[in-house]
């Protein structure tokens, strides 16, 4: 084996134990979201009321935040 081999072989086992955590971290953290945001009864599956709660008030954050922008914009084009 060459040095270029030898390399190759290391970087593709510390790339590919990187990959594999960055996936266990992602899938459980998709799971408590989902765990967190959605109520499984039965066949049905609906959003959670806590969920409901902080999708209003991203909503009303995000509104709030483009109208500002859009408010300073409007004020300097006078300027």
């Amino acid at each position: 084996m060459s040095g270029t081999e030898l390399v190759t072989q290391i970087v593709q086992i510390i790339v590919s134990g990187i990959t594999e955590m960055g996936k266990g971290i992602g899938s459980g953290i998709s799971g408590a979201v989902q765990a967190m945001a959605f109520t499984t009864s039965g066949e049905t599956t609906t959003m959670s009321v806590w969920f409901i709660v902080v999708l209003a008030f991203a909503g009303i954050s995000l509104a709030v935040g483009l109208t500002r922008l859009v408010y300073t914009f409007l004020t300097t084009l006078g300027k």
